[in-house]
């Protein structure tokens, strides 16, 4: 296995890495018509990935993209695209697509993090920047060395997922059920005396209070399963089996957390009042309440009143009660369905 830590490191000038770096011509998303084309933004998740669009203003692929305003992330974009403002392009047409993501994870992790709202990425200054990268005998940039480190830790990480689908695959049931379509729904309150959840509050936490650790520390953020950071201390707000929902930030996006983790101010704690906390409920209950953030914005927050008297609509049986096992069968097929034809496509099963 190769290890980072066996490789002596030196600083290298961004200029010097990329033959080229620049700007790159920009389209406007909402005159765009739909069409097979990856259109680029400076968001945080899916790579950056907007919308597929319709376009005659092409980026051409197999380069890294990086916002240069507001979110500063770099990412491999491996087919051609049409982006929006302020996404600057990174290439060096020897690169393989593994010495791409190495280097992603160099600049996301060390020298983007430099950049904020109130400092934006200048290209004649971004070329000047330097990272720190593994080098060979020669005292250049050991590329090799990276190739193979990346191919590596893709193989493995490929096998651990392979083996945690398969024990998914193992431990569900598939059953028969009607269709969404057919099944009787009805509104309900998400909290307050009549509603199906209690709600309690996250607890704010600065960075200046903060310590590097192993326990997820949940913020308001549309992402990464909400972990917006890794604390070294738990607080009055540690939870597991828990759905974390923002009223601030990224309003109205939740997460469904099995791990112990703790929570920011920012995010509300749901608990199922009259029935347990089922993974595979709470899952399908993230979506029904997910389907209201188009009422909410930065202006009109998801705060604990309105997410109390926030009614979303749930399935029913035959008795008009909310039918929890519906729910919990409906979502444990769509996950057996997802992995199956994930093995199936490995040619594993």
């Amino acid at each position: 296995m190769l290890h980072l830590d066996d490789k002596q490191w030196q600083e290298f000038c961004i200029n010097n890495i990329f033959d080229e770096i620049y700007i790159a011509k920009s389209n406007d998303l909402g005159k765009l018509a739909k069409g097979n084309i990856p259109f680029i933004g400076r968001s945080n998740p899916n790579n950056g990935l907007q919308d597929l669009v319709s376009s005659e203003i092409i980026v051409r692929g197999h380069c890294v993209s990086v916002g240069m305003v507001g979110t500063f992330r770099a990412y491999y974009q491996g087919v051609d695209f049409s982006c929006s403002q302020n996404i600057m392009v990174l290439r060096n047409a020897t690169f393989s697509k593994a010495v791409y993501i190495f280097i992603n994870s160099i600049l996301n992790n060390g020298l983007l993090t430099k950049y904020s709202y109130g400092k934006s990425i200048k290209v004649s200054t971004f070329k000047k920047e330097s990272i720190r990268l593994p080098i060979n005998e020669n005292n250049e940039p050991d590329y090799m060395f990276i190739e193979a480190f990346i191919e590596e830790q893709e193989e493995r990480k490929k096998q651990e997922y392979i083996k945690y689908a398969k024990g998914i695959v193992k431990k569900l049931k598939y059953m028969e059920i009607p269709p969404l379509c057919d099944k009787e729904w009805r509104p309900v309150y998400i909290g307050g005396t009549d509603g199906i959840f209690s709600i309690r509050s996250g607890k704010r936490l600065t960075k200046s209070d903060m310590d590097f650790g192993n326990l997820p520390f949940i913020g308001a953020t549309d992402s990464n399963n909400g972990i917006t950071s890794w604390v070294s201390t738990a607080n009055s707000t540690l939870d597991s089996n828990v759905l974390g929902v923002n009223y601030n930030g990224s309003v109205v996006e939740n997460f469904y957390h099995p791990y112990k983790c703790i929570f920011t101010d920012d995010v509300k704690r749901l608990h199922m009042k009259n029935a347990n906390d089922n993974k595979f409920v709470l899952l399908f209950i993230k979506v029904a309440i997910l389907k209201q953030k188009t009422k909410y914005s930065y202006g009109y927050k998801f705060n604990a009143n309105r997410m109390s008297r926030q009614q979303i609509l749930l399935p029913t049986n035959d008795k008009g009660e909310l039918d929890y096992v519906y729910m919990e069968q409906y979502i444990m097929n769509l996950m057996l369905e997802k992995y199956s034809n994930y093995l199936k496509y490995k040619k594993v099963i």
